[in-house]
């Protein structure tokens, strides 16, 4: 996906690899924020719903839609 919309490999790989730090800093621990309700929960899953979606992840946007709705509605 992102092959077709950006045409430097570099760039792609640069990408992904801050995706992975992100992955293994700001988002490693959402899962248990989220089961906790923790207060920074709703923006964590709204900044990994964003990245998944620009770097064209859309299982992992789609799942980050449904919890977005979810915790909308509490």
């Amino acid at each position: 996906m992102l092959e077709k919309t950006l045409s430097s490999k570099d760039l792609i790989n640069k990408l992904l690899n801050k995706f992975i730090h992100q992955l293994n800093s700001d988002f490693i621990d959402i899962v248990e924020k989220i089961k906790n309700n923790k207060e920074d929960a709703p923006s964590l899953i709204h900044g990994l719903k964003g990245v998944s979606g620009n770097l064209g992840a859309n299982r992992l946007f789609a799942i980050c839609q449904k919890i977005c709705r979810s915790i909308e509605r509490k």
